[in-house]
């Protein structure tokens, strides 16, 4: 009965480890290197992690297809001390787009630029 006892323990124990050591597929996938070769995604990788204001207009353009912009996102990265990209970006788009506050953003922006937005902020702060 020990036996069992402490091999159950032991597996829990093991169990809890791995689930401790997993990682975020958000930060831990590289999926800007599929697109590696593509124009906007060089410049988000030549962007030192900062969104700018060229990678915010590529990002709101609703012509420039979504998989590019969830490139240029990955390559722009996330750091364990935070960002502020998605500020930035919030900023860009109250400028440009003419949101009045996040309900109204919210409640207008399409898909695809709710879905940069979204990733931008999950990048941001890691722990949050």
């Amino acid at each position: 009965m020990k036996i069992k006892t402490l091999l159950l323990f032991l597996f829990f124990i093991l169990g809890i480890k791995q689930t401790a050591l997993a990682d975020s597929p958000l930060t831990s996938t590289a999926i800007s290197e599929a697109y590696a070769t593509e124009k906007m995604v060089i410049v988000a990788g030549k962007a030192e992690g900062i969104l700018t204001d060229e990678l915010a207009k590529y990002l709101n353009n609703k012509s420039n297809p979504i998989a590019i912009k969830i490139a240029v996102i990955n390559k722009l990265g996330w750091v364990f001390e935070g960002k502020n990209n998605a500020e930035l970006f919030w900023n860009y788009l109250k400028k440009n787009n003419k949101y009045k506050d996040e309900a109204d953003f919210l409640k207008k922006a399409d898909a695809n630029l709710l879905i940069c937005f979204a990733y931008m902020k999950a990048l941001d702060n890691y722990f949050d």
